[in-house]
């Protein structure tokens, strides 16, 4: 079986000169500000590529960054009001995880609906839900562009997602369901993981666990879209073992210049809408 391997460099390509397009053509300047707490290495590595995107973009850049004990939860709360408040803003940013001391929730619910780039302030999600939005979650959106430029069609399909977080997961899931797909979601405490990944017609992991799926695991002739990203001795490795699924599955997606390229894309995108 020929397995083609699904990339991300021509969507990104159409994206990013719809963006440029947009920006030469606004009155004014795009400004996306991002709150970064904590030391996390993996957050910061992510802070940093959305910067140096946003700034070849010509979007300006607004960092807060924090360490853990420099700002409590009514002072963050307070910041993103300000945030909300200042016009010059078009976009605001949590970069979770957040240190436990921080309620999630309450900070992506503080983040005005207009200005959520990441799609997580609830009034969204429930947009979202009802397929309604002029904005999506920025992976989940990416992903679904990639499943359409390969022509995959999703009705009626059996697909797996593995990972239930808001930022990946659940908001992909109701977009699947929106493309009226049957879906499962998986995560840590579901048993016999391998039942529903040899059922998937299509499956898409979103754990950070190296290498979690091999070709044993699959369904022949399934598509497999990779999230997940774990790096060991500097190199770069996805949930999916994929050279090993090549010639069983018919397409799958790289660890590299896939889904993370369209991932920064599509929050772009969103700074603009």
């Amino acid at each position: 079986m020929k397995t083609q391997l699904m990339t991300s460099e021509k969507i990104v390509e159409n994206i990013y000169k719809e963006i440029k397009e947009k920006i030469t053509s606004y009155n004014g300047k795009y400004k996306l500000s991002v709150i970064l707490i904590g030391n996390n290495p993996s957050s910061e590595i992510y802070v940093n590529i959305k910067r140096k995107k946003a700034v070849e973009l010509g979007i300006e850049f607004d960092l807060h960054k924090y360490n853990d004990d420099e700002i409590n939860q009514e002072q963050l709360l307070q910041l993103i009001d300000d945030l909300n408040n200042d016009t010059s803003v078009n976009g605001i940013l949590t970069q979770f995880p957040l240190n436990k001391k921080f309620d999630e929730f309450l900070v992506s619910s503080r983040i005005s609906p207009s200005k959520d780039v990441d799609q997580v302030n609830p009034y969204n999600v429930g947009i979202n839900l009802w397929g309604k939005g002029n904005k999506a979650s920025c992976t989940a959106a990416g992903i679904i562009k990639l499943l359409e430029f390969y022509n995959i069609d999703l009705v009626g399909k059996n697909v797996l997602v593995i990972g239930d977080s808001m930022i990946v997961g659940k908001p992909l899931s109701s977009l699947l369901i929106n493309k009226n797909a049957t879906v499962t979601i998986a995560n840590k405490y579901t048993k016999d993981l391998k039942n529903y990944t040899k059922n998937a017609d299509v499956l898409i992991s979103a754990t950070g666990v190296k290498h979690l799926i091999k070709a044993d695991d699959i369904k022949e002739g399934s598509v497999l879209v990779d999230v997940g990203v774990t790096k060991e001795n500097g190199k770069i490795y996805g949930d999916i073992d994929y050279k090993s699924t090549i010639g069983k599955a018919t397409y799958v997606t790289p660890p590299t210049n896939s889904v993370g390229p369209l991932t920064v894309a599509f929050l772009m995108l969103n700074i603009i809408k």
